[in-house]
């Protein structure tokens, strides 16, 4: 993780009974080896508010200090993380590329 200059974040938030998680996965490319995928964390949210998400995203990202090498989000379609055509939101997406300070961060919504 250390040699490669870009990486991908992917999350998707779930409900285990009252708990709500947040896994956050990184996705980067080693030369002459292999894609890399690895689970930095999971986190145990109290909501799951764009604010809530992009705290969890932004702390994991600086405690493994790759903030900087981040260039894609991915995650599921839900409002919180994309917004909507209806509501002037203000989500996770548009929060990270203000907090990572990435005008030019990819967005892949899964369906």
């Amino acid at each position: 993780m250390d040699s490669t200059p870009y990486i991908s974040i992917s999350v998707d938030a779930s409900n285990h009974q009252s708990t709500k998680l947040l896994p956050i996965m990184i996705q980067y490319f080693v030369p002459l080896k292999d894609i890399k995928v690895k689970l930095l964390e999971v986190h145990e949210l109290p909501g799951e508010t764009a604010d809530i998400v992009t705290s969890a995203i932004t702390d994991t990202l600086g405690n493994f200090n790759v903030s900087r090498k981040v260039v894609a989000f991915s995650a599921d379609n839900t409002n919180a993380n994309f917004g909507s055509t209806e509501q002037k939101m203000y989500p996770v997406y548009a929060k990270l590329k203000t907090c990572l300070g990435s005008n030019e961060l990819l967005a892949f919504r899964r369906l």
